[in-house]
């Protein structure tokens, strides 16, 4: 299974546009913002409900979901993410790392950062 992991949602119609084939998850999370604890998984999802401010239910179904798509991807997956290079992206970027990290050793990652140049005058 090929997975297009991108960060939020701004994205996600101009990828699609693409023709890319493979499942696309989104990173729906600010990581580099509130509390990360939690003993087991459940527990960081609720923490993570309470920071955002939404229900454990709607926390799930928006964000949990994706991390669910990654965490119960079959061997041999081929994940391709795509982050800015900017920190806010790179926490995103990292902990996806680390879901992916967790799988059977079966898998392929490509990353993709977008790096923006600033020209600076004086």
């Amino acid at each position: 299974m090929i997975y297009h992991i991108l960060n939020g949602d701004a994205l996600t119609p101009t990828f699609r546009e693409t023709g890319l084939k493979g499942e696309v998850i989104i990173a729906r999370e600010a990581l580099m913002d509130g509390d990360l604890s939690g003993e087991t998984w459940q527990a960081f999802l609720e923490n993570r409900a309470r920071v955002h401010g939404v229900s454990p239910e709607e926390y799930q179904k928006n964000s949990g979901a994706e991390f669910d798509k990654i965490r119960n991807a079959p061997e041999d997956s081929v994940f391709h993410l795509w982050f800015e290079y900017d920190l806010f992206c790179q926490v995103n970027f990292w902990f996806f790392l680390s879901l992916i990290y967790v799988l059977p050793e079966n898998r392929k990652v490509w990353a993709y950062l977008q790096i923006q140049l600033l020209q600076v005058t004086s």
